[in-house]
């Protein structure tokens, strides 16, 4: 697929750190929980599909992999992917919070998305630093088909890591949902996706 997937979904360039989310010709569909070989990924972490049906594969690259499902309302779609890249040196874990939060928030698109609300704190879940966020975006522009476009609301979760052998480089790992209500199992699907991503040995 030619587009960037990811900017397209949060409007987000993801430096460090949808399209059309009817999963078409660009898609390839995914058993649940399959383990992804790139050889450009191997050692740096432990890629799976999410652990439910549905997903398929719509960006692949050496920086970054792409999963997306249809939602069971109209124009609703689930996105999940994981960003690698370059990350400045950090001394505190306060400094780590600022690059993540600086980061999400310099890129966005205004033209097309307002930020609604984000909330970024330190973790403890894993041991090497990351920063957990949860955002809320109004979508101005939301792509449902090949010829139109709607207004919905886009919620994401985040999980932002330095890597902890690579240090000069960090990921980030995403779950959100894009449609027009709530969708409450956004954070126990997003948990379970972070969960499946680890760094080897770690």
């Amino acid at each position: 697929m030619a587009r960037d997937y990811i900017k397209e979904h949060t409007g987000l360039p993801r430096a460090m750190l949808p399209v059309v989310l009817t999963l078409s010709a660009c898609a390839t569909t995914l058993p649940p929980g399959q383990p992804y070989h790139g050889s450009d990924w191997a050692g740096y972490l432990d890629l799976r599909s999410p652990n439910s049906e549905g997903w398929g594969v719509v960006q692949v690259s050496p920086e970054r992999i792409a999963f997306a499902r249809k939602g069971t309302q109209p124009d609703e779609s689930i996105a999940a992917w994981v960003m690698r890249g370059a990350a400045p040196p950090t001394q505190t874990r306060e400094e780590w919070l600022s690059l993540v939060k600086t980061a999400e928030e310099r890129g966005l698109d205004r033209d097309r998305f307002t930020l609604l609300k984000s909330e970024y704190a330190f973790t403890d879940e894993r041991r090497y630093p990351c920063v957990r966020s949860s955002v809320v975006r109004e979508d101005r522009q939301a792509q449902v088909s090949a010829f139109r476009r709607e207004t919905l609301m886009l919620r994401e979760i985040l999980l932002s890591c330095r890597h902890p052998v690579r240090q000069d480089t960090g990921f980030s790992i995403s779950y959100s949902h894009r449609g027009d209500g709530e969708y409450p199992n956004l954070e126990a699907e997003a948990q379970a996706f972070f969960d499946r991503i680890q760094v080897p040995g770690y």
